[in-house]
């Protein structure tokens, strides 16, 4: 089989020209022969991959110095913990190494495309021969991401300007199921659909490896409950061990739990819906760098709901909250 090369070229035309920026190109590099594909070697066992093992192309968008490529992967179970990201690479020509970072999004952005930016794994890859290729897998448990709806993107980030020969792996077989891909060139401002460029397309060589999350029980003491939240008691525990009380005086519709001082508010939780899908959607949003858990549960006997935000460091610049999408039916 004679392997494909798909290339996103970006020129420069005359100012006198109404042209587009970026020009779609398909560039053939393969080398005449039949290329062995790897399988997922053991830094890349197991795990969630949409791919069917072989791939017949390569992308990358020519020119960008910082280009990305995500795909959306889903855990089998919920709540799930992401514990290893893999991607495939491919390159053109000679021999070569490249550092590149994993990088993993929210699925929360306009019409599920990626969003919030959950974390980044540096990596490298080495590629010892010419029109070579190779699974690179990375650790992520230290970000401590937990999924309780939805999925997440999985994908890289690196110099495309400077790694010419460095190519994402693309499985284009008729037979794969097409998995929702995109692709920026502007450091994740905007994304773009990889059909949209590369319309043979059905799945990226990014794989996850999802590890089922087992909720903890609630702690001991009283629930909370507010007039404000009908129908639902509380329990929440900052920095590990300390029970959040419950603030009186707070905004409409709004549980307001406080941690070191009674009075201030540290976290702010919301049930909101029913939604388009038609669920109730629990929204968390923190004001501390602390650890935050909470236990949610429709009263008096409904599903208990866990949710868990990290702690952050003491200098950070993002206090990040989260919204479940699938929290609760009516």
């Amino acid at each position: 089989m004679r392997f494909r090369w798909a290339v996103l070229a970006m020129v420069l035309v005359p100012t006198c020209l109404s042209a587009q920026a970026e020009v779609d190109q398909r560039t053939s590099l393969g080398s005449g022969g039949t290329t062995l594909w790897p399988q997922a070697g053991p830094t890349c066992s197991g795990g969630t991959a949409l791919d069917d093992g072989s791939f017949e192309n390569g992308y990358r968008t020519a020119f960008a110095t910082d280009a990305r490529f995500v795909q959306r992967l889903t855990p089998p179970s919920y709540p799930s913990g992401l514990e290893r990201v893999c991607a495939c690479w491919a390159t053109g020509l000679d021999p070569a190494v490249m550092a590149f970072n994993f990088l993993i999004y929210d699925d929360d952005g306009p019409s599920g495309s990626p969003g919030r930016l959950l974390g980044t794994v540096p990596s490298s890859v080495l590629i010892s021969t010419a029109f070579g290729e190779a699974f690179v897998g990375e650790d992520c448990a230290s970000l401590n991401l937990r999924t309780e709806s939805g999925g997440v993107y999985v994908g890289v980030q690196w110099n495309a300007a400077t790694n010419v020969d460095f190519f994402t792996c693309s499985d284009e077989s008729s037979a794969t199921p097409l998995a929702t891909m995109f692709r920026s060139s502007n450091a994740g401002l905007s994304w773009i659909p990889v059909t949209g460029t590369f319309p043979d397309a059905k799945a990226l060589g990014f794989r996850g490896e999802f590890v089922p999350l087992v909720d903890p029980d609630p702690p001991v003491g009283p629930w909370l409950t507010t007039a404000a939240l009908p129908g639902y008691q509380f329990k929440s525990q900052i920095s590990g061990n300390r029970a959040a009380t419950l603030v009186a005086d707070c905004v409409p519709e709004t549980l307001c739990l406080a941690g070191a001082i009674p009075t201030r508010a540290e976290v702010f939780v919301r049930i909101i819906g029913p939604r388009g899908n038609g669920f109730l959607w629990p929204e968390v949003v923190r004001f501390t760098v602390s650890q935050v858990e909470l236990w949610v549960q429709k009263t008096p006997t409904g599903p208990i709901n866990y949710y868990k935000l990290p702690a952050v460091s003491q200098d950070s610049d993002v206090l990040n909250g989260l919204v479940d999408r699938e929290g609760f039916l009516p």
